[in-house]
């Protein structure tokens, strides 16, 4: 007569066996394979959107490239090359000074500068500047 440990023991092993025969029926590498290529992408990110008022940057290795991307989805070697939105739309940059006439009355003034960077050039800022806006 078995003890309820035996018992235990003995069922044990039945359902280790069971889950070895389930396993060898069950098609794993191709499950495997199917959520590998589902995952990959999003640990490497392929791909990049520019908005529409942005221009993107090509860097290869970080070495900035010639091509300027427009707006939408544009896709990217993942450990290869880089994307960088740079903002073209006006922007604009204002500055104040605070001085004092001859006969001591204070005059404050402001400066306003609107500028834009010109989509095709904005590599070049980037390569200059080394700053995406």
């Amino acid at each position: 007569m078995r003890d309820k440990k035996t018992n235990q023991i003995i069922m044990a092993d039945q359902n280790i066996r069971e889950m070895n025969k389930l396993l060898k029926k069950a098609p794993w590498k191709v499950l495997l394979i199917a959520v590998g290529i589902v995952i990959l992408p999003f640990v490497f990110k392929p791909g990049a959107q520019i908005g529409a008022d942005q221009g993107g940057n090509v860097l290869n290795f970080g070495v900035i490239q010639n091509k300027i991307l427009g707006e939408g989805i544009h896709f990217k070697i993942p450990v290869a090359q880089t994307l960088t939105p740079n903002d073209v739309k006006i922007q604009k940059a204002l500055t104040g000074a605070d001085s004092s006439s001859s006969d001591l009355q204070d005059i404050s003034m402001s400066a306003a500068l609107n500028y834009h960077i010109k989509s095709d050039k904005s590599n070049l800022v980037y390569q200059t500047d080394g700053i995406a806006f």
